[in-house]
C-alpha cells in the first residue's frame, strides 16, 4: 500500500463535495476531534479511515489523554459500523519510554496499535520497536520538509523493509525518496482554509469564499497518490 492520508483539522467544511473523487481519498481522524468527524465519516466518500491519538494536540493545548480512555474509544469505533483501517498508539510527548508502555497496553487490550518514533529519540527504541511491532510511524518531523531526510533516511537504513508512516509529511521530494508505506498531512485543507493558500494554484493566496470546497487540493495530493504508487508499488508488494 502507497496511500496519502487526508488529515481532518479543524471543523470540516465542504468536505463531502470535495472528495467525490475515483479512486476515493482515504482519511486521518485524530480522537481529539472525532465527535466533529463521526458524521462525516458516515457519509463521504472515504476509501477508508485511520484513527490517530491526537497526542500532539492533547499535548500542545495542555489536556492530556489517559490511555484508558483512549483503549476504551479505540474498543467502541473498532466494533462500530465504519471501523478504521489502522490505529496509531497514545503517544507520551517527549517519553518514550512511556510511549512504548502505551503501545504494550494496548495490544494487550486486543488493539494492534502503531507506534510512533519521533526524532531526537534514541535510535535503540526505534530498533525496539521494529522488532515487536508489524508497522512503525516516523514523528516530530511536520513542516521539515526535505530536512527530514537525513533523519528518514536513517530511519529506514536501520529497519528497512519494515513499513512506516511518515507523520505530517507531503514534501514530493520526500515521499519519492523512501518508499513510505504511507503518510498524511493536514495542508490539502488547513493551508487554504487557514491561510488563503493553496498548493494546487502553485502557492496563490486566494482566500476562502463562501461556497468554496477543496476538491482542486484533494485532486492535487491524489495526484501525488498516484505517483508514489507508480513509484514504489512494486516495493510495498511484500506487505499486502
Amino acid at each position: 500500500m502507497t496511500a496519502i492520508y487526508m488529515a481532518l483539522g479543524g471543523a470540516p467544511r465542504n468536505i463531502e463535495s470535495s472528495f467525490e473523487v475515483d479512486p476515493a481519498p482515504a482519511v486521518l481522524c485524530s480522537y481529539v476531534y472525532f465527535k466533529q468527524f463521526e458524521k462525516l465519516l458516515q457519509t463521504a466518500k472515504i476509501r477508508f479511515w485511520v484513527l490517530d491519538s491526537g497526542a500532539f494536540t492533547a499535548h500542545s493545548q495542555g489536556k492530556p489523554i489517559a490511555i484508558a480512555d483512549y483503549i476504551a474509544f479505540c474498543h467502541d469505533v473498532l466494533q462500530g459500523p465504519c471501523p478504521p483501517h489502522e490505529v496509531y498508539a497514545l503517544d507520551v510527548i517527549g517519553d518514550h519510554v512511556a510511549s512504548a508502555h502505551n503501545t504494550e497496553l494496548m495490544w494487550k487490550a486486543g488493539i494492534p496499535a502503531i507506534p510512533t518514533f519521533h526524532i531526537g529519540e534514541p535510535e535503540q527504541a526505534l530498533v525496539d520497536l521494529a522488532k515487536h511491532y508489524p508497522k512503525l510511524a516516523l514523528g516530530g518531523i511536520a513542516g521539515m520538509g526535505p530536512r527530514a531526510l537525513p533523519f528518514l533516511k536513517q530511519c529506514f537504513a536501520r529497519v528497512w523493509p519494515k513499513p512506516m508512516h511518515a507523520f505530517g509529511v507531503h514534501s514530493e521530494e520526500v515521499l519519492m525518496a523512501l518508499p513510505f508505506h504511507s503518510a498524511d498531512a493536514t495542508n490539502w485543507q488547513l493551508t487554504p482554509t487557514a491561510f488563503g493558500r493553496w498548493q494546487c494554484y502553485d502557492g496563490l493566496k486566494l482566500g476562502v469564499r463562501k461556497g468554496f470546497h477543496l476538491r482542486p487540493q484533494v485532486d492535487l495530493f491524489m495526484d501525488l497518490e498516484r505517483k508514489l504508487v507508480s513509484k514504489w508499488g512494486k516495493e510495498l508488494a511484500r506487505f499486502q
